[in-house]
């Protein structure tokens, strides 16, 4: 403002600065405020009421130092104590939440960074293991991707992925590859896209982050978690909670299940057959429906030749036209007579 040409007055810095002191000096600014004349009390007067009320919190806090080591306690005055890492008042830098809250991801962040490396680590909850099932699959929250330890599940697999994943006691295990998996429950047919292959994993596991990516809403309430419709909010799959408060999610034979996917998919890959099935369904329509996973061996949609069942059937009459072709310009020129 003063390099334009604007001439500040004493007041309006007085003001403004006390407008933006910390909590710890309020009581100061209410004296000063209460007081003080703020049209005659200069910046300068401000500054040293200041200086002076910091340097009297300063000797307070070594006061209460002195004390505590003299004792061997620790001093319990942390009121005017000021955090350096979330800035608030009534703890240090090594008590503070936020700074411990964020340590707890601290691990993850550091797999991140080692993309570059050829290596990344992923974490999972160490649910006990005892035999290779392909009919239970585990709902886990602490769990970065689905993952398996079946490859016969897998009706599409690509080795290409080489990474690793953190178990919760810190043992790695090597991810071989990853793929889609199709598992039939009681609920009804499911595609799982992206799921990993763990060979040294003794259990299945479902990741409630990549469920939510999927479009899915994941609730878990009354000793259930239940599987939603994020759009229709339609409940898909309930799974109860066990005596060992786990969520397994039983399915129906996933490997025959993924081996008739398959077949499906290289048997009858017709865009026209699909066309029929959904009742001459458009191709956007059957596009979107391929897009999202929404149908079990449902490839890739083509161009389908023109039905000729559509071209009549959606035909409409040509209407009426709107006025005459003509009007009489002379008299006689046009005649109505009843024959």
């Amino acid at each position: 403002m003063q390099t334009y040409g604007e001439t500040i007055k004493d007041q309006t810095i007085v003001e403004k600065v006390l407008r933006s002191l910390t909590p710890k000096f309020d009581h100061v600014v209410v004296a000063i405020e209460e007081s003080k004349n703020l049209s005659t009390f200069t910046f300068i007067e401000l500054m040293g009421s200041l200086e002076a009320h910091e340097s009297r919190i300063n000797r307070s806090m070594e006061r209460n130092e002195e004390k505590a080591f003299q004792f061997g306690v620790q001093s319990s005055n942390n009121a005017n104590i000021q955090c350096y890492h979330c800035k608030k008042f009534g703890h240090g830098k090594a008590d503070c939440w936020s700074k411990n809250q964020r340590a707890n991801f601290a691990a993850e962040n550091e797999a991140s960074e080692n993309n570059g490396k050829g290596e990344n680590k992923h974490f999972m909850t160490n649910i006990p293991s005892n035999q290779k099932t392909a009919e239970v699959w585990f709902i886990d929250s602490d769990c970065s991707n689905h993952m398996t330890g079946l490859k016969p599940v897998f009706k599409e697999f690509n080795e290409g992925e080489k990474l690793k994943v953190e178990l919760e006691n810190g043992k790695e295990l090597q991810v071989e590859g990853k793929g889609t998996v199709g598992i039939e429950t009681h609920h009804g047919n499911r595609i799982l896209t992206n799921v990993q292959y763990v060979p040294d994993i003794g259990y299945n596991l479902l990741s409630v982050g990549q469920l939510m990516e999927s479009g899915y809403s994941i609730l878990f309430d009354d000793g259930a978690c239940l599987i939603k419709n994020k759009q229709t909010e339609r409940v898909l799959v309930k799974v109860k909670m066990t005596q060992s408060k786990m969520f397994p999610l039983e399915v129906l034979n996933v490997e025959n299940f993924a081996l008739t996917a398959t077949a499906t998919n290289t048997t009858k890959n017709n865009s026209k057959l699909w066309y029929l099935r959904y009742g001459h369904l458009n191709i956007k329509g059957l596009s979107l429906l391929n897009q999202r996973d929404m149908v079990i061996g449902l490839s890739k949609i083509t161009a389908i030749n023109i039905c000729e069942g559509c071209v009549y059937g959606k035909q409409t009459r040509k209407s009426f036209p709107i006025g005459k072709a003509w009007r009489a310009s002379k008299c006689l020129e046009l005649i109505h007579a009843d024959l």
